[in-house]
């Protein structure tokens, strides 16, 4: 509980006080998986921009997620001829557009399906909302 100040004397003592306290910096424990301005980075960068799949006027987030996501989808790509016992063939620009865009369509279905349900339920409380609106009017007699 703060201790209760009187004068303005004390609020900056006690404001020197607690400021004086050393603090810990802050630790991302993050994993990341392409680090900002990594080579590794630009490299998929410019991979996606190869792929066509950059347009006009895409902020930098934007192209660094979708970045992210190719490398990612390229990593599950490896990782599935692994699983199946296949060797991993050089990095295809088809096959990993193929891949990409796969793993995008099951994300966007995803998407669709969440915000379907959030749409749903956005649509019971509104029902909810104005099922009360009416109760309180005819409470208070406004309709009959």
């Amino acid at each position: 509980m703060m201790p209760t100040v009187r004068t303005s004397e004390e609020a900056r003592a006690l404001i020197a006080k607690r400021w004086a306290k050393p603090r810990p910096a802050p630790v991302d424990k993050r994993v990341r998986t392409l680090p900002a301005g990594s080579k590794l980075e630009e490299r998929w960068l410019r991979k996606a921009e190869e792929l066509g799949l950059v347009y006009e006027g895409m902020s930098r987030n934007a192209h660094r997620r979708l970045a992210k996501r190719l490398a990612d989808d390229d990593t599950a790509r490896k990782i599935k001829h692994v699983h199946e016992a296949r060797p991993v063939p050089v990095s295809d620009d088809d096959e990993l557009l193929l891949v990409h865009l796969e793993a995008e369509a099951a994300r966007w279905r995803a998407r669709v399906k969440r915000d379907h349900q959030i749409a749903l339920a956005h649509e019971l409380l509104a029902d909810k909302a104005e099922q009360e609106l009416a109760d309180l009017m005819f409470k208070l007699g406004l309709i009959s």
